[in-house]
């Protein structure tokens, strides 16, 4: 069999099985309630903005954000330290 044929063959192959797996999706999808799909879809958003509500909220309650600076300039305070100890190690 020649190399168009075989392609041929496969290419008609492929199309019949994409056409079963598209029938099969459709009678599938037939079978779901839409309004119970977006009704679950409406409850997973709503949690999901209640939980980054309540996140905002806990990190104002905390200060985080301030302790997160106050953090990063105490490193920041201890690696130029820690450089200088070794610039002068290095130096002597």
């Amino acid at each position: 069999m020649s190399r168009t044929k075989l392609r041929i063959l496969f290419l008609d192959f492929k199309y019949e099985v994409l056409c079963k797996m598209q029938a099969e999706s459709e009678s599938f999808m037939g079978l779901i309630n839409k309004e119970k799909v977006l009704r679950g879809v409406g409850k997973a958003v709503d949690a999901a903005n209640n939980a980054a509500d309540k996140a905002a909220a806990f990190a104002k309650e905390k200060e985080l954000d301030k302790k997160a600076k106050n953090m990063a300039h105490t490193l920041e305070d201890g690696i130029k330290s820690a450089g200088e100890s070794l610039e002068n190690l290095f130096k002597n």
